[in-house]
């Protein structure tokens, strides 16, 4: 059974959880400036846990979750560039297509293309594909080694809940 924790949450729009030096961002709800703020306190306590480590993070989004507006994605940014460039590497799980992931991915590109560039940044549309890359990743950018069948049946859980 992985070691995984649920950390926080901001209620109905996400909850985080933890596995090793990785924060896994269940998304529930669209995104506010405030929801964005909270998710840099809640990387502010994951880091000081890692003791000078580096963090990488994942996010589950639904294609039920609208797009950020303009405020939102202003918070997204200044979360982004505090804390870039304690950043390992972020993946994203979008489970959604068309013109809704094409968007999202837009948004996430721009946020990292002005955020440090400490952190490698992958948009999947399946966790498999991201399966395929994250651990590997994770373990080249930080040391830690997270197995990714351990991986899988964590994400599964923190999505289901």
């Amino acid at each position: 059974m992985p070691d995984w924790e649920w950390l926080s949450e901001f209620p109905g729009t996400y909850r985080v959880a933890r596995l090793q030096n990785v924060t896994i961002c269940r998304w529930e709800g669209d995104a506010s400036p405030a929801a964005m703020h909270e998710l840099g306190v809640i990387t502010e306590r994951a880091l000081r846990t890692l003791e000078g480590g580096k963090l990488s993070n994942i996010h589950l989004i639904p294609g039920s979750v609208r797009l950020p507006d303009s405020e939102s994605r202003a918070a997204l940014q200044e979360v982004t560039n505090v804390y870039g460039a304690q950043y390992a590497c972020v993946g994203v799980v979008l489970h959604g297509g068309g013109f809704w992931a094409s968007a999202v991915r837009s948004v996430l590109t721009g946020v990292q293309v002005l955020a440090p560039r400490s952190f490698e940044l992958r948009i999947h549309s399946e966790v498999h594909d991201l399966l395929e890359w994250f651990p590997r990743e994770n373990l080249s950018r930080t040391g830690v080694k997270i197995e990714p069948a351990d991986l899988q049946r964590a994400l599964e859980a923190i999505k289901a809940g």
